[in-house]
């Protein structure tokens, strides 16, 4: 038995052991060498049924080799001192290096494993960190998608209303999806491949651990850019300086993906973020990023949208809507443990850890702003400039109560954020911190009061509505030559605009809505027409609109929103329902009296 124990530890640790050794040595060389094991069984290095066939010795010494390679460590196959700190102490992804398939190892720079069968994902945070600031906690993960959808023509939409593609968490432990969590060090987060299972797609970070939005600590930007690459679908990379390498090095604020991750990423998905528009499109509208979504190619566009949308998009959605609708009917919140569900109790329980910290924004913003608000004197107050956004909560952390009465003049969906505009501000909404920030402030020279407004996720390019004028943003600026007059007779101002999936404006007045071409500022033949005729169910003159997901599109009126399904043409059951808990974050009306 003995020497079974030191034939053990030449592989492991490079040391002979005498059979003299002393027990309490002994137990501790066992202890570190079940671990040295147990890691190489975890990420891949040493198959389970290995230990039945073969000198199970030298299998455990090739799988330390693997793994050196794989580190780009000196290859021995002895555990000596930098290899042991690489495995225990580094830390590192707990997603496996080594992807077996059919008893066979893959050994490639990157690893393609698997991928998304549509192109427009969507995500939500469903478990933040309790002690980092939320809006920070979601910018940072915005933008470590944005690494991936600037090489790939994948788009991703933060969606809190539904369940999402990937479902983001900070938890600790074990979590009940098999791959529990090790405390402060070595397996810092994970994430599951795109597939059919509930969870597939979902990123999990340890709580425990010192997560920065800095430099010290473990960088959260450049682990989520590595977990969203496993959401995606790509493996561990053994190129040094990739971001898909498993072992988390130290930050760079610099740092971009390496090539070996855009080519892995790329075998995946297409790296043209726009679609061609093929010589059968009669009409002059462009095909937008929407169709992207719904995994169309080429759409032959005739003089009535509607025409096509019966035979188009029926035919085109029908696959993606089941497959979907599997999906998010097998999704479970809880991923078989109740303790990590997000129901109502524990938001406010959440919320209420947050007292301290939004209470100190709020202090600190009302410090630094000066000048007067005009909508209410119940909100914070924006600097003279209107260059910084107002947290609207109060003292306690709750949002404000007169927010929850706010109406909607038009949605869009903005940088994967959702905005609301209303008389001179725009709100960020669907967020924990509802925000608002004065609108020419952040667009010069944008109309005082906004009809309403698209965004073109394909062009980045932001349309606002105001009078028989459109302006046109690209970024921050207005583009040459805008704001310009509509001047076709038939236009009116509407009170309501959409990104149709053709590339034309939706666009809704009273009881009557158009299509209205934005590059030539004509509207479609035949139009307007009367809206009770083609949208059965949806409310006269309505005040605001956004595209959401591949077929439906919310309508606001007054202080209600609508879901309808512009296949059916129909407002989906459970509908209207009130904008104040889902966009404006008031789940408790007894608390917000008392705001």
């Amino acid at each position: 038995m003995a020497s079974v124990v030191i034939l053990r530890f030449v592989v492991f640790v490079g040391v002979l052991v005498s059979v003299s050794v002393q027990r309490n040595i002994r137990l501790n060389q066992n202890r570190t060498a079940d671990l040295i094991e147990a890691y190489l069984h975890k990420y891949g290095y040493l198959n389970i049924d290995d230990g039945q066939r073969g000198n199970y010795t030298e299998q455990l010494s090739q799988a330390v080799r693997d793994f050196q390679v794989f580190a780009n460590l000196p290859v021995s196959g002895t555990v000596d001192k930098v290899t042991l700190n690489k495995m225990l102490v580094f830390p590192r992804c707990g997603v496996k290096d080594i992807i077996r398939r059919n008893g066979t190892s893959q050994h490639y720079n990157f690893q393609a494993v698997g991928k998304w069968n549509k192109i427009d994902l969507t995500w939500n945070v469903s478990r933040y960190h309790a002690y980092l600031d939320i809006d920070l906690q979601m910018e940072t993960i915005n933008k470590a998608f944005q690494y991936w959808s600037n090489v790939t023509n994948l788009t991703f939409r933060h969606t809190p209303l539904e369940e999402p593609d990937i479902d983001i968490q900070f938890i600790r432990e074990e979590h009940g999806d098999g791959n529990p969590f090790d405390g402060r060090g070595s397996n810092a987060a994970h994430a599951f491949f795109p597939g059919e299972s509930s969870i597939s797609g979902d990123a999990h970070f340890d709580e425990d651990e010192e997560w920065s939005l800095y430099q010290n600590g473990t960088n959260l930007l450049a682990v989520a850019v590595h977990e969203f690459g496993h959401s995606l679908g790509l493996g561990h990379s053994r190129s040094p300086g990739s971001v898909m390498s498993p072992f988390f090095e130290e930050f760079n604020e610099n740092f971009t993906l390496h090539a070996d991750d855009i080519k892995g990423i790329q075998s995946l998905y297409k790296n043209d973020p726009r679609m061609e528009i093929n010589n059968t499109v009669t009409s002059t509208s462009t095909i937008s990023s929407l169709t992207n979504s719904l995994n169309i190619s080429t759409i032959a566009v005739t003089s009535d949208p509607l025409e096509d949308l019966n035979g188009t998009i029926a035919e085109m959605t029908s696959e993606t809507s089941t497959a979907e609708g599997t999906k998010n009917s097998d999704r479970k919140r809880c991923h078989g443990n109740t303790k990590n569900c997000k129901s109502d109790k524990n938001r406010r329980k959440h919320n209420k850890k947050q007292k301290n910290k939004s209470k100190k924004v709020s202090k600190k913003s009302e410090r630094r702003n000066t000048g007067s608000d005009e909508v209410d004197g119940e909100y914070n107050q924006d600097n003279e400039n209107g260059t910084s956004y107002s947290l609207l909560r109060n003292e306690t952390g709750h949002v404000k109560k007169k927010i929850c009465h706010l109406k909607f003049d038009a949605v869009d969906g903005l940088n994967n954020k959702t905005y609301a505009f209303r008389n001179e501000y725009i709100y960020e909404v669907a967020s924990f911190n509802i925000k608002r920030r004065k609108i020419r402030a952040l667009f010069r020279k944008a109309p005082a009061n906004v009809s309403s407004a698209v965004f073109h996720p394909a062009t980045k390019e932001l349309l606002i509505f105001k009078g028989k004028h459109i302006w046109k943003y690209n970024g921050k600026k207005l583009k040459k030559g805008y704001p310009k007059n509509i001047t076709d007779p038939r236009y009116r101002e509407p009170s309501a605009s959409v990104l149709w999936y053709t590339g034309l404006i939706l666009q809704f007045k009273d009881d009557m809505f158009w299509f209205l071409d934005e590059r030539t500022l004509t509207l479609s033949d035949g139009y307007p027409k009367f809206s009770g005729v083609y949208w059965p169910n949806l409310p006269l003159d309505v005040d605001a609109a956004v595209w959401y997901k591949q077929n439906n599109i919310y309508f606001f009126k007054d202080t209600n929103y609508y879901k309808l399904d512009i296949v059916t043409r129909s407002i989906e059951n459970g509908y209207p329902q009130e904008i104040a808990p889902y966009w404006l974050n008031c789940r408790n009306k007894k608390r917000s009296k008392k705001d």
